[in-house]
């Protein structure tokens, strides 16, 4: 699949997603994180009140799960928009 929980820690998830690596809030989190600073400062979009890219990413970008093919999209608040390709659930604008 093209997810991967890279860490996770301090209130917080290092997450990929595809192509991209997201730093987002989860509460039940609360161990310390494994990795250094230096690997979440790598990240290429952040949750803080709002989503912040630290990279150039399209709107919405395609994943694919054994041949189910979904696109998935930052929402404003700090989860995702999945919906899968030809059947679009609010993730069409």
């Amino acid at each position: 699949m093209n997810y991967e929980l890279i860490d996770s820690g301090n209130g917080r998830r290092l997450e990929r997603f595809g192509d991209y690596v997201l730093d987002r809030p989860d509460p039940e989190v609360l161990w310390q994180k494994a990795l250094p600073p230096s690997r979440w400062n790598e990240a290429d979009a952040i949750f803080r009140d709002k989503w912040i890219q630290n990279v150039s990413m399209p709107e919405k970008w395609l994943m694919d799960e054994n041949n189910i093919k979904f696109w998935v999209k930052l929402s404003p608040l700090n989860i995702l928009g999945f919906s899968r390709t030809g059947h679009p659930v609010g993730l069409d604008k």
